[in-house]
């Protein structure tokens, strides 16, 4: 299972290369903004790359039928506790020691501030409505 790990985060930091100017995941002190359009994109890459891993170093997902793996939630909740520990955890690490933290790691390694959500939203061309609205 960890070396299944390893070679995601290795991937995916790959993956996020090809797509995004600033890199990731190096160190707490220069993470970047977050935006919806890198964090929606980080998303589609991460399912991808979790599926393969569950495919290849977990062998009873492996071994399930196809039919029992298409629209089965065994995946859809694995990959999203994996999602949803990961950020926790990023989150802590970088910014657990911070008083007051209002800071929050995405799936893209960047950061959102819960207190200006908005600012997430509006730097994206993806967003179409209002991003105080949307953002709410």
């Amino acid at each position: 299972m960890v070396e299944g790990y390893h070679k995601f985060r290795s991937l995916r930091k790959a993956s996020y290369s090809l797509f995004m100017d600033e890199p990731r995941f190096i160190n707490s002190e220069s993470i970047p903004e977050s935006t919806y359009s890198n964090n929606k994109k980080s998303c589609q890459v991460e399912s991808s790359l979790a599926y393969d891993m569950i495919m290849e170093y977990f062998e009873p997902f492996s071994q399930l039928s196809l039919d029992d793996r298409d629209g089965n939630k065994l995946f859809e909740n694995f990959q999203g506790i994996l999602s949803c520990g990961e950020k926790g955890y990023n989150t802590c690490r970088a910014y657990g020691n911070v008083e007051n933290n209002d800071r929050l790691i995405m799936s893209d390694g960047g950061y959102v501030q819960l207190g200006q959500l908005s600012k997430y939203y509006s730097n994206s061309s993806e967003v179409n409505g209002d991003p105080e609205e949307v953002a709410r």
